[in-house]
């Protein structure tokens, strides 16, 4: 799901960037006297809304007091409960939902290749969940690991015995979309010349267009992007076998990137042709203090040959895998997490601790945000 601010948004996304900073289940827990969608109007959303969120944040206090060797399960519960309370906001009648709607193909052996697999249906709680938020939904079967490997929340965590076929996402600094101080009523409406690229850094391999073209190929976000040289009249696309731009001010050196734009255009169509580099754009976190938030993009990979699922629903997929080894698997995840014998104890403790710390921030922007 791509956010791409218009000029109506423009001042409500600074002004609704206190979002960013809410890191726990007492700004949920507010919107429970004042549903947000549908359910602020019918009794029975309404009803269903204020119950199963409820539920949610006493099924995450129940996994904050766990062990690890419990944890998964009243995570993945606490989201799944909380997806009832985003259909009874946001999915248009039939709203309620029922089962699971993936199965998990356990891997005792080899945990992080358990397969996750979609059912049919729509009415179950991952595609209705994803209905309602407007995520693409998983295709075909995918390995936990490559799960695992997809969700920009996870992007720092090392995935021990990781396969090179599954790909992580790639982090785009996006900045700000408050205007300079003292900038005049209509700002964003300020028309701009360009020389008909957008251009973004971004941390991929290779020396050539050829070659980048080559490492852009498995993001969807980024399939009518191009490799850009420095021409006469500044950035151009360069040829298959031409030396790209390298953003020599950062430590990765980054590559550089661009995407069409007309010749003469408007700072906000500028800023809104710049996050179509992106599959999701949200604030960064960690912003706390300053009223101008910051924007981070993800280009995120394809999953099982299609577009991938927004992180929220990477995250129901990754739990309902974990909580399922947990419960089906116990020799198996016990001995996953043994801290003795397994290279995957401390990334699993550290996959279950980020969700803790972030679904309840993803769980309130998909509610505010629809």
């Amino acid at each position: 799901m791509v956010w791409r601010p218009r000029t109506a948004e423009y001042s409500s996304a600074c002004e609704n960037a206190w979002m960013a900073r809410l890191t726990s289940w007492q700004e949920l827990r507010a919107l429970r006297a004042t549903p947000p969608g549908l359910a602020a109007g019918d009794v029975d959303r309404k009803g269903t809304f204020v119950a199963a969120l409820r539920q949610a944040e006493e099924l995450a206090e129940a996994a904050a007091s766990a062990s690890y060797a419990t944890k998964a399960l009243p995570l993945f519960y606490a989201l799944s409960q909380a997806g009832r309370a985003i259909a009874a906001a946001h999915l248009p009648d039939p709203w309620q939902l029922r089962g699971h709607g993936l199965k998990v193909g356990s891997n005792p052996g080899q945990i992080i290749r358990s397969t996750v697999t979609p059912m049919s249906g729509s009415q179950d709680s991952y595609h209705g969940t994803a209905a309602a938020i407007r995520s693409s939904s998983l295709v075909a079967s995918a390995q936990l690991g490559e799960l695992w490997a997809a969700n920009p929340d996870l992007l720092d965590v090392r995935i021990p015995g990781s396969s090179a076929a599954w790909r992580r996402p790639i982090k785009l600094e996006l900045g700000d979309l408050q205007p300079p101080a003292g900038a005049a009523v209509g700002y964003e409406a300020s028309v701009v010349h360009t020389n008909g690229t957008v251009t973004m850094p971004i941390d991929v391999p290779g020396t050539t267009a050829r070659e980048i073209t080559a490492a852009l190929a498995g993001y969807p976000s980024l399939r009518d992007a191009f490799a850009v040289k420095q021409g006469s009249q500044g950035p151009e696309e360069a040829a298959p076998g031409e030396e790209v731009v390298r953003n020599e001010n950062r430590p990765d050196r980054a590559a550089i990137i661009g995407l069409r734009c007309p010749p003469v255009t408007t700072l906000n169509e500028i800023w809104n042709k710049t996050r179509e580099f992106a599959s999701v754009v949200e604030i960064a976190p960690g912003y706390r203090h300053s009223k101008i938030p910051e924007f981070v993009g993800y280009a995120l990979p394809e999953i099982a040959g299609a577009a991938c699922p927004h992180p929220l629903m990477l995250w129901w997929s990754i739990l309902l895998g974990l909580s399922s080894l947990t419960r089906y698997e116990p020799a198996a995840w016990s001995a996953a997490i043994d801290l003795d014998a397994s290279e995957l104890a401390v990334p699993l403790e550290q996959v279950l601790d980020i969700a803790e710390e972030r679904l309840p921030n993803r769980i309130l922007h998909v509610l505010m945000a629809n």
